[in-house]
């Protein structure tokens, strides 16, 4: 019998990536959980995802889970690049990964400033195996001089539900996603609370997307409880849930959601790169006559263009 290849990316990416693929969503979950005075220098109002085309060839294969960039409060115009990190376990190459992001960054590129998050969802508190802590043994003055990586973690494991439940900032879908995460490794789901939590209102979200945002729970709950009779319970309750494969309707829905979500961060990152081209221009002293002729925009489509990012 022909085996199926594995899925590219374990069943909590999967759900990650696709919960989190638009760009408002991730603004909201920086808002709930990262230091506030850090919110402060970031505009996430223009927050914006980056194709993985734009990813280092060499991180492809084993990229991280989200890249996004933020344009900063600051006199002048800086990105900042977000690296959202998805682990359910004590991941002791997460260190070494996020470091190879950061280089193929600024060797492609310039240096700018890089936030790195990790969601944690893993049933015991987050443990980062950075060379500080491989080494803890060493003098104080000595861990000093040991390569620093500053991470960002949301510890699911830390916060109540009641927390996550409650939060100005996220939506009713990122809430869902977040508390079934959560569910799953502390292996504590109850049907009757999920039957709640799928079956509750879904305010803003059309009944199509609704029903989509439900199938992908149910699919994650498939893939992380095969022997359970959870699944097969909410499916009885929920007809338009039907078996999940990576070839199915659904699996192909799951990533023309998360290309779609992509497609609008390339027009974006397009159209800002054109922005930033023209300006550098005009204080370089040229005239429209050649920016025109260099980029095929004139002043009068730079300016609306200008004023749509402004917004």
């Amino acid at each position: 019998m022909e085996t199926k290849a594995p899925t590219k990316f374990p069943a909590d990416d999967r759900y990650v990536r696709f919960t989190f693929s638009g760009a408002e969503r991730v603004a909201g979950l920086i808002r709930e959980f990262l230091p506030p005075e850090l919110v402060a220098c970031l505009d996430l109002s223009r927050l914006r995802r980056i194709h993985d085309q734009h990813v280092h060839k060499s991180l492809r294969e084993n990229r991280d889970d989200l890249n996004l960039e933020c344009p900063l409060y600051f006199g002048r115009v800086m990105v900042i690049r977000i690296l959202v990190e998805h682990k359910s376990d004590h991941d002791r190459n997460l260190w070494f990964q996020l470091h190879r992001s950061i280089v193929n960054v600024w060797e492609e590129q310039s240096f700018q400033p890089i936030l790195c998050i990790v969601i944690h969802t893993g049933p015991e508190q987050f443990q980062f195996h950075s060379p500080q802590f491989a080494m803890s043994d060493l003098p104080v003055i000595l861990q000093n001089d040991l390569p620093n990586l500053p991470i960002h973690v949301i510890d699911l494991s830390q916060y109540e539900r009641a927390r996550i439940w409650n939060s100005q900032y996220l939506d009713h879908v990122a809430k869902v996603a977040l508390i079934i995460l959560r569910l799953v490794h502390e292996k504590s789901l109850d049907i009757a609370y999920l039957r709640k939590l799928l079956n509750d209102e879904w305010p803003q979200v059309s009944k199509a997307r609704r029903n989509r945002y439900i199938k992908a729970a149910i699919s994650y709950l498939k893939f992380k409880s095969p022997e359970s009779t959870i699944v097969q319970q909410l499916r009885s309750d929920m007809p338009f849930v039907h078996s999940i494969n990576p070839d199915s309707l659904f699996a192909r829905e799951l990533r023309e959601e998360h290309e779609k979500g992509i497609t609008q961060g390339i027009t974006e990152g397009q159209e800002l790169q054109q922005i930033e081209t023209i300006q550098a221009m005009l204080t370089n002293g040229l005239d429209w006559s050649l920016i025109k002729t260099i980029t095929h925009l004139d002043q009068s489509a730079y300016e609306t263009l200008k004023a749509k990012h402004q917004k």
